[in-house]
């Protein structure tokens, strides 16, 4: 298992798409950044990333990505969503998890960089304290 960041950040996608995101169980990337999808394999850890240094959602990846439908300028990819918020109050702060690295891309394998129990520590506590959904 890998861990990948999947950005969702204001400058690639709006609110509603991070909305989707989470409601349609789903991850998306377009344009120039379809490709990087292909990294991720099913059981693969995402932590859907956004502004501000917080992972906003953690979910297992359940397949390849594949092509949006009638869309050619879309790759999407299911996940189960594990923990997500849209509160943008509740999130996990990347500093507590680990110093991952940055570059200009929308997916990232953090797999080295995250301290993993750190992660599940707070997985799990965000989990039974909330629920798996908000």
């Amino acid at each position: 298992m890998k861990i990948y960041c999947v950005n969702t950040n204001k400058k690639y996608f709006d609110e509603r798409w991070r909305e989707r995101f989470f409601h349609e169980n789903r991850v998306f990337t377009c344009c120039l950044k379809q490709l990087d999808l292909d990294l991720i394999e099913q059981g693969d850890l995402i932590l859907a990333y956004h502004n501000d240094k917080r992972v906003v959602g953690v979910g297992v990846a359940l397949e390849k990505g594949r092509q949006e439908d009638n869309c050619k300028n879309i790759k999407t990819l299911a996940v189960n969503w594990l923990w997500y918020s849209l509160n943008k109050k509740e999130y996990i702060n990347l500093e507590s998890i680990g110093k991952p690295s940055f570059f200009n891309a929308t997916v990232i394998d953090w797999t080295k960089d995250i301290d993993k129990v750190e992660l599940f520590e707070i997985l799990a506590e965000k989990i039974s304290k909330k629920g798996a959904k908000e």
